[in-house]
């Protein structure tokens, strides 16, 4: 009686193992078909206009963690660029400082304050915003672009609220990646200790 139980236990264990199989093996068969589909029915151009927003997505996010891109130093530059003028303007005429200063101010403050701050005060070097190669060149072009375009309207097409709003994302995005690569490298610089790698990211 029992060696007939566990057969027919095992009988059934078995058919309900082949049922899931055919069940996964359609399943697949579905998805595969339309993955197809899919695949046939956007165009070609389509298709790599999406791999072409896939590859810009990629460089202001994944790969940032290795390098500087583009979009996101020109970004970062134009947005603090942007807001340190917005920032001075809405301070009465006679507080508001000179180019040299401000250009100063900009850069301390907007642009590379995190850098500056974690490399002097924790890792304790020169900072890589004063010996990157295009970090200063990009900040002196963007604040002289928006300083020097005729009638201010560079200042004011980037200034308004969607063009500012993604460069104020791609500031938040500099920002991110910048933090996530100080935490990485604070925390084998420490000997493995969390407080001390969350200090830079901070």
């Amino acid at each position: 009686g029992v060696a007939a139980a566990i057969a027919a236990a095992a009988r059934y264990s078995r058919r309900c193992h082949q049922k899931s199989a055919r069940a996964g093996s359609s399943m697949e068969a579905v998805i595969e078909s339309l993955l197809a589909f899919a695949r046939s029915a956007i165009p070609t151009g389509a298709e790599s206009a999406v791999q072409a927003v896939q590859a810009v997505l990629s460089s202001v996010t994944t790969d940032a963690r290795g390098a500087y891109p583009l979009p996101l130093c020109w970004g970062n530059a134009l947005w603090a660029v942007l807001a340190c003028r917005k920032h001075f303007r809405a301070q009465p005429a006679h507080q508001r400082p000179g180019v040299i200063f401000s250009l100063l101010a900009t850069f301390v403050l907007f642009t590379m304050p995190a850098n500056l701050a974690a490399n002097w005060l924790i890792f304790g070097r020169t900072p890589s915003a004063l010996t990157h190669p295009t970090i200063l060149p990009t900040h002196l072009a963007c604040y002289a672009a928006v300083l020097f375009f005729p009638f201010s309207l560079l200042e004011r097409v980037l200034g308004s609220a969607l063009p500012y709003a993604l460069l104020d994302t791609l500031g938040v995005l500099d920002n991110a990646t910048t933090a996530f690569n100080y935490l990485e490298e604070a925390y084998v610089v420490s000997g493995g200790s969390a407080g001390l790698a969350i200090a830079p990211a901070m």
